[in-house]
């Protein structure tokens, strides 16, 4: 799940950033599908372990098919990483807890390293907006209330807060407290969540 709402995260970013567009997978459900793959996809592993089996057969079927693999993961010398192309290390420390945080927010954090990198490679993002971005990224934190983001912020970023919220939701619930988190549209619909 953590690996998963990071790579949810990781397509707003790279989508708004670098106008690639992104899919993103549960590896355990990606090879119940047929997805199109060959030597021009990047595919992006994200793992914290680097030893999840789901996520090791996703690379290796993506692999075969000619992908170029990208690990985004936190153990140097890990199964996922030896198969990779090229990796994208976190630096995180060990996971002490299921609900590791500092993996989550630290693949966050990569995947808005690469979007900037794709950006400006890709003529899509000027360095000094990209500069601007990273500053401004450094210097949030927690004090900057949801409800007081102003609308245009909001609509712009539903889909990382969003994804960012289902995070938290997946966290409270390993503590075993109830919480849901819903997608966007079915917010339209207030009893359709009940």
């Amino acid at each position: 799940g953590t690996a998963y709402y990071a790579g949810l995260t990781g397509k707003y970013l790279i989508e708004t950033l670098a106008r690639i567009p992104v899919e993103v997978d549960l590896a355990s459900e990606y090879r119940y599908r047929d997805p199109v793959i060959d030597e021009e996809t990047l595919f992006i592993a994200v793992t914290q372990s680097g030893e999840t089996a789901d996520t090791l057969a996703a690379v290796r079927e993506a692999k075969r098919q000619g992908a170029t693999i990208l690990a985004v993961v936190n153990v140097i010398g890990s199964a996922i990483a030896r198969e990779a192309h090229g990796n994208l290390y976190l630096h995180a420390g060990p996971e002490i807890s299921v609900a590791s945080t500092k993996a989550y927010t630290s693949m966050v954090a990569g995947f808005q390293l690469l979007a900037l990198h794709l950006g400006i490679s890709r003529g899509k993002l000027a360095t000094d907006e990209a500069k601007r971005l990273m500053s401004e990224a450094g210097q949030m934190g927690y004090e900057h209330e949801l409800f007081s983001i102003d609308d245009d912020y909001r609509k712009n970023t539903a889909d990382a807060i969003a994804s960012q919220l289902r995070e938290a939701g997946f966290k409270v619930k390993r503590t075993v407290l109830p919480a849901s988190t819903y997608w966007n549209g079915w917010a339209k619909f207030p009893y359709s969540t009940t």
